[in-house]
């Protein structure tokens, strides 16, 4: 079973010929567990929504999708977090209106259950203040002691912070203690302040037993035991590409959760062919608008990979 802490919001899309307003439910965290959802696994996402008409949009996704809303913490004298999306080419930029939302308000009992999952996913929100790194010092605590495996991605938002540096000093004080961590090329390279990606990765703290890199349209890379895989992703008609670093991890820990990350670990072919399937299911995610409308199934992501060649 997977579990996710972090954010869950609305991200909303202005067209800027007619200025209407299209909203899906998203948040990093939450996009990771729907994906692997859509690819069969057992899934909770924990997480704080306001009790106002954007929460109630949210709470209606979750009874239409058949999901758990076990871990939703409904805050009734906050806002639901609203991010908003400006598109340009195939690119996106993030705004987020974070005043008085909910996002690191989680319940104590909600570190119980942690017991029921195999892998503990947390999304990068939960540093912005420090409300949520104590409780995120608490997640790492019950998942350590219960030998589950925590993942963390880095997704770093430019908007939720005022200080670079001190960003980063966060980071690095936490995200050595994950099992596996996620970061973007650019994020990679921005953190280490590097150019090269293979001289990044030597600069990356001690602690993870797996790096994952993803790299756009070029695919993906894994390092672990001081060693690189890349794998190359596949061609699409892109449109928008909200959610397709979260297809990808959803992905690839959908399969660490039925495979083992140990397995991962050492044996070089089924790391390469997690990595494949999960390109492909990033890639497919960049198809439609929004990140959760763009999810694809076990069966769409099967169906690709079965016809492609990969190097």
């Amino acid at each position: 079973m997977i579990i996710s802490f972090g954010e869950i919001l609305l991200d909303t899309f202005v067209n800027n010929n007619t200025n209407k307003t299209t909203s899906y439910v998203g948040g990093a965290p939450f996009n990771v567990v729907y994906q692997a959802s859509k690819m069969g696994n057992h899934t909770l996402f924990i997480g704080n929504i306001g009790k106002d008409y954007e929460g109630k949009q949210i709470l209606r996704f979750f009874n239409e999708e058949g999901l758990d809303t076990t871990g939703l913490h409904i805050c009734k004298e906050k806002k639901t977090l609203v991010s908003k999306v400006t598109l340009k080419g195939n690119e996106r930029s993030f705004t987020f209106e974070k005043e008085n939302t909910p996002i690191n308000d989680f319940l104590d009992e909600s570190l119980d259950l942690i017991a029921q999952g195999d892998i503990i996913h947390v999304g990068s929100f939960i540093l912005n203040d420090e409300k949520g790194r104590d409780y995120l010092s608490q997640i790492i605590t019950f998942a350590k002691a219960q030998k589950k495996i925590l993942s963390f991605d880095i997704n770093y938002r430019e908007d939720m912070w005022s200080d670079f540096s001190k960003a980063k000093e966060i980071y690095d004080e936490f995200y050595p203690q994950f099992d596996i961590v996620k970061f973007s090329k650019e994020e990679l390279l921005q953190f280490t302040n590097e150019q090269d990606v293979e001289k990044a990765l030597l600069k990356l703290k001690e602690g993870p037993s797996l790096y994952l890199v993803t790299l756009g349209r070029d695919g993906s890379l894994a390092y672990c035991n001081k060693r690189i895989t890349r794998c190359k992703s596949v061609k699409v008609n892109c449109v928008d590409s909200t959610g397709a670093g979260d297809a990808f991890m959803g992905a690839f820990l959908s399969n660490v959760d039925s495979l083992g990350l140990r397995e991962m670990l050492f044996i070089p072919s089924l790391m390469i062919s997690n990595l494949k399937f999960a390109n492909i299911a990033g890639a497919l995610a960049t198809t439609k608008r929004g990140a959760l409308s763009s999810i694809p199934s076990y069966k769409e992501v099967n169906a690709l990979l079965e016809k492609q060649t990969f190097h």
